[in-house]
């Protein structure tokens, strides 16, 4: 019972698919036809099943019911004539009695005109060509294609869009002169004219040379080589004969043939690399490549000259034509049809735009067609031209240039596009990783450089968000159906500018781990902390647990903290990666911090005299067990392990007390206070000098110790109290000479007072006479 199920459900799924509705069911959905140059599809490429009506009205050669299955195709015109070709059932697919149309006008089954159609032959039930002329380059048409009678299947399409030659006649006077080796595709064949086949492979032996439905075609040789040729008739049932001539200085009675084919096979026949037949005569013997022959070597400046004769009902005088089409190395002399346009793209409506004919080979005659809604629909001189369009889309130029004889077309396509000042997007949405945020706001910033005011609307994978009209858009809450594309398309009254993607996704966390070393130690206690987590990390943000310390975090990924305090200490490593998810991880108790010891002490009196040099040291200190001084004095002894010990200096000078403090658990501390050792205050003043040079007192100077060298100031008056000397320099002494007098030094009794400081800032002043010798 299931595998029955089974294979209805794979039935079921299949005939689903097979006949899924045509792409371009409608005119609107039309598939374009971009190569139109003797171009076909795949066999069976295309299919009107399942397929829905379109046109309004049955097309005026069509027959049988209002069309139901029509498919469409659509194509620019890069030449006057058009063929197209359906091969459907027994040709190229499975469609019977296909039927064609051409329309031009707008995608409206109302407003549509026919240009041409027909429909399946009654010698080919799959098989329908329509040939039309008279297309305006540049200009958009429409194919509808259907099955007469509701017929369904697929189909083969072939499609030549060329510029036909000059009529060709049915004589080589009156031959189409071909400027090029572009395919030609010809409608039909009326009557032979005069018989010109003698001495060739459709000369009857019986009958004499007969071209029952023939045309002529030729041309002159301009690049030597080889030739090839593919005639194809348009009925592929058609028997189709050939001569092809070298016509000496162009005269075609002096015609030679070259190559000739009258094989009664059906089917392409010509010049085919690979063929050997030089003449192939009337029957259809199944000799291999019996259709074909080899291929000429044509001569520069040579005339040349193709006869087709199409045998198949020949009786009635009116044939199906057929498509012809060259190959090989050697070129026909004429006009190439060639041209520029400046400056290069891209385009925008209204701007000029120029073209510039650079054809070679000769041309005479210039005509050009610009494409829709062109400021300049055509012109018929050389140029250039200079253009502007109306309206953006795709615009198709086609130039025509004519020598007379023979013509040649060329064509290119550019794309006008509607171009206005878009608005200025400053700042664009930004990606975004969602771990476990319940919502996310994206956001743009925009200029308008039309002055006009900004909307916007944003779309979540291409599809327009109902209601997020704003410069932000809050998804909240946010679930996994949220994760995708965002865009915000910003508007002003003439343009419009779509932002940056900013993709919304969930990322994961990382496995947070950390090193420290040390971890256990006495105060004050620094410790590396390295990062270990594996990931794409962006940010850290570290905890180090000592809220006593001012810096108790730190945004380094491997930073360094010194724990000041005793005690245990969590750490918290807080990460961000590239995805925006943070991840966290704490590890208790990681650091401890011993106890040291807290030195507190100090010196009672930090400052004493050498006569009385005892200090005091008055010790604080908390959390010690041992301890030891060292008083840095060579006396003995020098260190002391009491708690609070009493030391008497040996003489005078500044000293660095150290205490060294050790607790239980080895944690160790020091620190110092300085005691000074005054020597005593002495200060010696003489009464009398004799300043004769006898070098005994020969200056007056006092002198003594304990002295803060600092502060000194010595003024001498004389007895009539003028001043005779001041200094505040310590080393100068008085020689006895008065102020403005280098030799006076009388001899007499003067006043003196000396003003100093001692070792522990106490001003100390001397008042005296002091008696001048001679």
């Amino acid at each position: 019972m299931k595998k029955t199920l089974f294979i209805v459900f794979l039935l079921l799924l299949c005939r689903a698919t097979l006949f899924a509705q045509p792409v371009n069911d409608e005119c609107t959905g039309a598939v374009t036809l971009t190569n139109l140059n003797n171009w076909c599809s795949a066999t069976g490429a295309y299919t009107n099943v399942n397929a829905s009506a379109t046109l309004a009205s049955l097309p005026s050669c069509w027959t049988g019911s209002l069309p139901s299955n029509d498919v469409w195709f659509a194509f620019t015109a890069i030449g006057a004539a058009m063929n197209i070709a359906v091969e459907g059932a027994g040709v190229g697919g499975t469609l019977n009695q296909p039927q064609i149309a051409v329309f031009t006008g707008v995608c409206d089954p109302f407003n549509m005109y026919e240009v041409g159609c027909t429909q399946f032959t009654s010698t080919n039930n799959g098989y329908a060509n329509l040939y039309i002329s008279g297309l305006t380059i540049g200009q958009l048409y429409y194919i509808a294609i259907d099955g007469c009678n509701s017929y369904t299947g697929t189909f083969r399409l072939c499609v030549n869009n060329f510029d036909p030659p000059s009529a060709p006649g049915q004589d080589c006077a009156t031959g189409a002169f071909l400027c090029n080796k572009n395919t030609i595709t010809q409608q039909s064949l009326f009557g032979s004219g005069i018989y010109e086949t003698a001495g060739t492979c459709l000369d009857d032996p019986y009958t004499g040379p007969t071209d029952k439905n023939s045309v002529w075609f030729k041309w002159v040789c301009a690049t030597a080589g080889t030739i090839t040729f593919s005639i194809d008739p348009l009925i592929p049932a058609d028997d189709i004969d050939w001569v092809f001539y070298q016509l000496p200085g162009g005269n075609c009675a002096s015609r030679v043939n070259l190559r000739c084919n009258s094989s009664s096979c059906v089917g392409a026949t010509g010049l085919m690399t690979g063929a050997s037949n030089i003449s192939v005569d009337p029957g259809c013997n199944g000799i291999t490549n019996e259709l074909w022959c080899s291929p000429v070597s044509m001569v520069v400046g040579n005339t040349y000259g193709l006869l087709v004769n199409n045998w198949t009902d020949a009786s009635v005088g009116l044939n199906n034509g057929f498509t012809l089409t060259f190959g090989g190395i050697g070129t026909f002399v004429g006009p190439v049809s060639n041209f520029t346009i400046t400056p290069a793209g891209p385009y925008c409506t209204g701007d000029s735009i120029v073209f510039t004919d650079a054809s070679t080979g000769g041309g005479t005659n210039y005509q050009w067609t610009f494409g829709q809604d062109a400021s300049i629909a055509s012109a018929n001189t050389i140029g250039p031209h200079t253009v502007t369009y109306s309206t953006p889309g795709t615009k198709t130029i086609v130039l025509t240039v004519d020598n007379g004889t023979c013509n040649d077309v060329s064509y290119q396509s550019i794309d006008i596009i509607y171009c206005c000042l878009q608005p200025e997007i400053v700042t664009q949405p930004q990606d975004v990783a969602i771990c476990s945020q319940p919502q996310h706001t994206f956001s743009v910033t925009a200029t308008s450089n039309s002055g006009g005011p900004l909307t916007y609307q944003w779309q979540f994978n291409g599809v327009d968000i109902s209601g997020a009209t704003s410069s932000t858009y809050t998804v909240s809450p946010i679930s996994s159906a949220d994760a995708g594309n965002y865009t915000c398309i910003v508007s002003d009254a003439s343009c419009e500018i779509t932002s940056d993607i900013a993709v919304l996704s969930f990322g994961t966390g990382d496995s947070v781990a950390f090193s420290a070393d040390p971890v256990t130690g006495c105060k004050p206690l620094p410790v590396n902390f390295t990062d270990l987590t594996a990931g794409s990390i962006v940010n850290w943000e570290w905890d180090f647990g000592d809220m006593s310390s001012g810096t108790n975090t730190s945004a380094l990924q491997n930073p360094n903290h010194t724990y000041s305090h005793s005690g245990l200490f969590d750490v918290t490593l807080t990460v961000t990666n590239d995805q925006g998810c943070v991840s966290t991880v704490t590890i208790p108790d990681i650091i401890s911090v011993e106890k040291s010891p807290d030195i507190d002490f100090y010196c009672s009196p930090p400052s004493v005299y050498e006569d009385e040099p005892l200090v005091s040291f008055v010790n604080n200190t908390t959390d010690a067990l041992y301890y030891v001084w060292d008083f840095n004095d060579i006396g003995s002894p020098g260190t002391s392990t009491d708690y609070s010990p009493v030391h008497s200096f040996s003489g005078t000078g500044t000293y660095h007390v150290w205490l060294y403090a050790e607790n239980e658990t080895g944690c160790k501390d020091s620190s110092y206070c300085t005691v000074e050792v005054l020597p005593l205050f002495t200060c010696y003043i003489p009464d009398a000098f004799s300043p004769n040079g006898d070098g005994i007192n020969d200056f007056f100077m006092p002198y003594g110790a304990g002295w803060d060298l600092s502060s000194y100031l010595l003024v001498i008056y004389s007895r009539w109290g003028e001043l005779v000397f001041r200094t505040t320099d310590i080393n100068q002494a008085w020689d006895g000479k008065l102020p403005g007098n280098s030799n006076s030094k009388p001899q007499n009794v003067y006043s003196y007072m000396l003003e100093l400081k001692d070792l522990s800032g106490i001003t100390r002043r001397f008042y005296g006479r002091v008696v001048l010798l001679f």
